[in-house]
């Protein structure tokens, strides 16, 4: 899987860039966690740091299209970025782990 940036802002008051992404090829739409770790992989960042807000397939077609957040601490993203949003692409603890 192959992610390709359409269009990246930064947005220095909030201490992050702001990244349009589109993936082509694919019959499924790729996990937050896939999207994550290969947005960080492109823009030589930590996959802790990014945030996907976005994802949609565009129907009828191999097209993802999203949009998604990269912050340059991790402070800055639990300020900014909405508790709901920052749970989303985290791996699952198996549940006999917790007991």
């Amino acid at each position: 899987m192959k992610v390709d940036i359409v269009n990246q802002k930064t947005n220095g008051l909030l201490d992050r860039k702001e990244i349009v992404f589109s993936v082509k090829g694919t019959k499924k739409t790729p996990s937050r966690i896939e999207l994550k770790e290969n947005l960080a992989a492109s823009l030589n960042s930590k996959a802790d740091l990014v945030s996907i807000s976005k994802v949609q397939h565009i129907y009828g077609s191999d097209l993802v299209e999203g949009t998604a957040n990269v912050y340059n601490s991790i402070e800055s993203l639990k300020k900014f970025e909405p508790e709901f949003l920052s749970k989303r692409g985290v791996k699952k603890e198996n549940s006999e782990e917790k007991k």
